[in-house]
């Protein structure tokens, strides 16, 4: 089978939506279909800018207009990318066209829009006009256009539906792992314990109330260590005086670095106000580290179905706190929220993701017509 792959970025191997992308291609590629993969290099002088996200659907449609882009029996594309193919070829074609959801943009701009009125951040007159505005639109008629959209969460998938898309047209999938980078031993005992903080300093991972419920564990609990793995540049003034002696932070790190980071944890947390499905939630069930986590999509599907932690609400550091405390305070109740989570993650391989994106295609193929 030939598969065309398209991804919202410029491609590389790692994390996020494009590390996935290369992650699914290759597992593909062992399944010995024929793989291509293109990216924002498609538009002449393509970075990562937002000029370069606005022209990039357009030099998706060129490029499936080119006798390039003919023969493939499946064109996968990130939300957006198909907004504006030209369908009047599809009733000769049998080629068939899905949407793949690497975090539908409705949903984080809705929840920024939140975060404005709370006044936790300030939105730019062009956020309105692009991301909120002609963003959305395109990715509306890139789901639209799509004979199938493989969502992240059910709440994914309701949104898909209010947009024109039937319900049997959609699936929830996963993001994937490559476990061999999480061998299957004993974790370590730490003393002291030791609370990992995933996601970088944004908004959007909420590592501020990460840091903040941190501070209110760290006063209860002076044996406490804390790490923050992935942080990226950091103001230091927005860590908790608490905390500054009792923190160790790793800004970036390599793949095959990350287990060693995670393992000693006793108990990881993510404060994110709006993910996808956080791929670091999959390296710390990976790593038998059980997790408190906020109650938004993609989170909420992902625990839900692995038992592999708790959620609290969105931006209640207090309730964050608590559920970390308790955590600490129950070793046999980690123990075995962290074993769920490892069996869990035992079945979200790239391989499983490929195999589940190739029963996908097979389901569309047979049950409706390309749009």
């Amino acid at each position: 089978m030939r598969i065309l792959l398209s991804i919202h970025h410029r491609m590389r191997s790692g994390a996020g939506a494009p590390g996935a992308t290369a992650a699914l291609a290759g597992a593909l590629r062992e399944r010995g279909h024929d793989v291509d993969v293109i990216d924002f290099s498609l538009v002449p002088g393509g970075t990562e800018s937002t000029l370069t996200a606005m022209r990039y659907p357009h030099a998706v449609r060129a490029f499936l207009a080119s006798p390039a882009s003919q023969g493939y029996d499946v064109v996968d594309a990130s939300s957006g990318d198909l907004a504006y193919r030209s369908t009047r070829h599809d009733q000769q074609s049998s080629t068939l066209y899905v949407t793949r959801s690497h975090g539908l943009e409705h949903l984080v701009v809705a929840a920024r829009r939140r975060g404005a009125a709370a006044g936790e951040l300030e939105l730019r007159k062009r956020y309105a006009l692009y991301h909120a505005g002609l963003r959305l639109r395109e990715v509306a008629a890139s789901l639209r256009r799509s004979s199938g959209v493989w969502c992240l969460s059910a709440a994914e998938v309701d949104l898909a539906v209010s947009l024109g898309v039937p319900r049997s047209s959609t699936t929830i999938g996963t993001n994937g792992l490559d476990l061999d980078r999480f061998p299957t031993i004993d974790r370590p005992v730490v003393s002291p314990p030791l609370v990992t903080i995933l996601g970088d300093a944004s908004w959007r991972k909420g590592t501020t109330i990460s840091l903040a419920a941190c501070a209110l564990v760290a006063a209860t609990h002076p044996d406490v260590a804390f790490a923050w793995l992935g942080a990226g540049s950091v103001d230091p003034s927005t860590i908790p005086e608490i905390l500054r002696p009792r923190l160790t932070i790793t800004a970036t790190y390599q793949p095959d670095e990350l287990s060693a980071l995670l393992r000693p944890s006793s108990v990881a947390i993510l404060g994110s106000r709006v993910e996808g499905m956080p791929i670091s939630l999959l390296e710390a069930a990976a790593c038998s580290v059980p997790v408190v986590a906020t109650a938004i999509p993609g989170v909420t599907d992902l625990l839900a179905a692995s038992g592999g932690g708790v959620t609290v609400p969105v931006n209640d550091p207090v309730a964050l706190a608590h559920e970390v405390g308790a955590l600490l305070g129950n070793p046999d109740r980690r123990l075995e929220l962290g074993r769920a989570a490892r069996r869990d993650v035992e079945g979200r391989t790239w391989a499983a993701v490929a195999d589940a994106s190739l029963e996908f295609y097979a389901t569309l193929s047979a049950t409706t017509r390309p749009r």
